[in-house]
């Protein structure tokens, strides 16, 4: 059961998504920089693999995925730090 509004979603700096807006565009495997002000509105900073600023107005968003292989690179380089 969830326990989180859709409000409460954090996303972690530096960790890969897949995007989609809902005109049904979709950015695949780009990784999350942070949030920045444009207009006084908070936006959504992304970094495509090719190395371009993606930045998205949270409203249009349809959805958010984390990429699972990302979040297991990361946990695998924690646990050799904890080692």
């Amino acid at each position: 059961m969830v326990t989180q509004s859709y409000g409460a979603f954090s996303m972690v700096p530096g960790l890969r998504y897949s995007v989609g807006l809902n005109d049904g565009k979709e950015f695949r495997r780009v990784a999350f920089i942070g949030t920045k002000l444009l207009n006084g509105k908070p936006m959504m900073c992304f970094k495509t693999v090719e190395s371009v600023d993606l930045t998205v107005n949270p409203s249009y968003m349809a959805f958010i995925v984390e990429d699972v292989v990302e979040i297991i690179d990361v946990t695998l380089e924690e646990d050799k730090l904890i080692k």
